[in-house]
């Protein structure tokens, strides 16, 4: 028989360090409204009342094996995005360009990683004068997003771009700019990198899960591992501006496969297939 609907549940793992020991972030639907730390000893809690449990990817397989979940009960299906509904914002070979504009859309929190490229890009924008630097999204953490921007600001080519709702990211922020920073410590599904390769931006993400899943290296966009990283890539793409292009075109190409109507087969099958 295949799996009732009400016996699978998403589960999108991260181990933290807590005084009880390492936890689960869980991210259930209609589970509390939202997610939820739960302590390792309570994870096979659920475990025992499904079927099937879904995770984003490899990583977060082996983290649920390595607390105790046989593997065999641990399905990896992707996030999905609308690609068909994206717009390709990629340049053009020949295209006028009226300076390099590089952005970062992501809610200010340390999780998100602003505070590793506050150095290179000091270091990018006083050397490239002609070269802008877009930071949008909301200050959840206040603090935070204060010391970024105030950071930041002391240069003139630096722009905070305010929260952006969605309905608009793609007209008001992808539309502008040419490079997306995406430096986060941590991330579960990283949708903003699915939709900003879709774009057909180039992208210098971090080099954590699910980016080196999505991104190959120097083809579909870049990983960075290091601050110097981030300013010795960006370097390399104002030097070479066709590279930007050819990046964006191959990212967009590359997360063809993400968009729902793929990701949904593959639900689908979950559900439907007998065990």
């Amino acid at each position: 028989m295949g799996i009732r609907p009400d016996h699978a549940i998403e589960i999108a793992p991260r181990l933290m360090d807590e005084h009880d020991g390492p936890v689960l972030e869980q991210a259930l639907k209609g589970f509390h409204g939202g997610r939820i730390h739960v302590p390792r000893k309570k994870i096979m809690w659920p475990v025992k009342k499904v079927d099937r449990l879904v995770c984003f990817s490899e990583m977060e397989k082996r983290y649920l094996v390595n607390l105790g979940v046989p593997a065999g009960l641990i399905s990896i299906i992707p996030v999905g995005i609308l690609y068909d509904d994206i717009p390709d914002l990629s340049l053009k070979k020949g295209s006028e360009r009226k300076g390099l504009k590089i952005g970062l859309l992501a809610r200010f929190t340390a999780e998100k990683g602003h505070a590793k490229i506050i150095e290179p890009m000091k270091r990018i924008l006083g050397n490239n004068p002609d070269v802008r630097f877009i930071a949008a999204g909301p200050m959840t953490d206040a603090r935070y997003a204060d010391k970024f921007i105030t950071s930041m600001s002391a240069l003139n080519n630096f722009h905070y771009g305010g929260e952006i709702e969605y309905a608009k990211i793609f007209s008001s922020f992808y539309s502008d700019v040419d490079i997306v920073l995406i430096p986060s410590i941590e991330e579960t599904g990283s949708i903003t990198t699915l939709e900003a390769m879709a774009c057909g931006k180039a992208v210098i993400a971090s080099n954590i899960n699910p980016h080196n899943v999505y991104i190959k290296h120097g083809k579909s966009g870049f990983l960075a591992e290091y601050e110097e990283d981030y300013y010795r890539l960006l370097s390399g793409l104002i030097d070479d501006p066709d590279k930007i292009i050819d990046t964006g075109i191959e990212a967009r190409k590359s997360v063809r496969k993400y968009d729902w109507s793929n990701i949904g087969k593959e639900l689908e099958k979950l559900y439907t297939t007998k065990n």
